[in-house]
């Protein structure tokens, strides 16, 4: 099936987009899956785009996205790369405004996931919430992509191999985000924000958003400590010598 896309996500090929099996259908995103396993997403515009994601005008997507079995092959629609930034451009108004929208997430894990940002227990967020990606996997996605962007390792691991992975304790498609995110590759709005402090990845999700958003945060705070402790280290060992 021959479709007119809009954008979609630069590390998709031809391959990627035969024999797709609809897994769940939405008003404004469905999800597919592929025989290897990867999810690809249909996106009606305006959306995000997200690794894996296909982004359509609305009379596209709603041609394309009520097939329950199809290949495809996209005839027009402009590459994007979900690749990290070359810096932060995150303001400290940007930060507060998260901050702000993360106070006010209504979660039924809300306090559960508070703790255990204090506590930095990172591997208990996995999973942790409700809905396609709980708030945990939403949180650690963004505090992975602020590891990334300053070459800080991660200090914790998941195994991606699908036979023993660390992502069985969530949902597939937060454990697709996960992996994408572990590899470097995060949706636009991700970018958007990093990069400008572009404050629309807000409005994405009923707490989706603000806990990507705030991840990020927590991640560059985080960052922001060990580049101080690790600096101040330096000195001390100096004025020892």
């Amino acid at each position: 099936m021959r479709a007119d896309a809009l954008y979609y996500d630069d590390a998709i090929g031809v391959d990627n987009l035969q024999k797709l099996s609809v897994v769940k259908r939405y008003e404004n995103s469905c999800y597919f899956k592929n025989p290897a396993e990867e999810f690809i997403t249909f996106l009606k515009t305006p959306n995000q785009l997200v690794p894996g994601g296909i982004e359509f005008s609305e009379s596209e997507y709603a041609r394309v996205a009520g097939i329950d079995e199809l290949s495809l092959k996209l005839t027009t629609g402009a590459a994007r790369s979900l690749e990290l930034p070359s810096s932060f451009g995150i303001s400290f108004e940007a930060a507060a405004k998260v901050q702000d929208k993360w106070n006010q997430v209504n979660d039924d894990f809300k306090n559960i996931l508070d703790l255990l940002i204090a506590r930095r227990n990172w591997k208990k967020l996995l999973g942790l919430g409700s809905g396609l990606t709980p708030s945990g996997d939403d949180f650690l996605v963004g505090y992975i992509a602020a590891k990334k962007m300053d070459g800080i390792e991660i200090p914790f691991k998941l195994n991606l191999s699908s036979r023993h992975s660390g992502l069985s304790a969530t949902t597939p498609l937060s454990a697709h985000f996960l992996k994408h995110a572990l590899r470097g590759r995060f949706s636009d709005k991700i970018i958007g924000f990093i990069k400008d402090g572009d404050l629309s990845i807000l409005s994405f999700g009923e707490s989706s958003g603000a806990a990507t958003a705030f991840g990020i945060i927590k991640g560059m705070e985080e960052n922001d400590f060990l580049r101080s402790a690790a600096h101040t280290e330096k000195n001390n060992t100096e004025v020892e010598a």
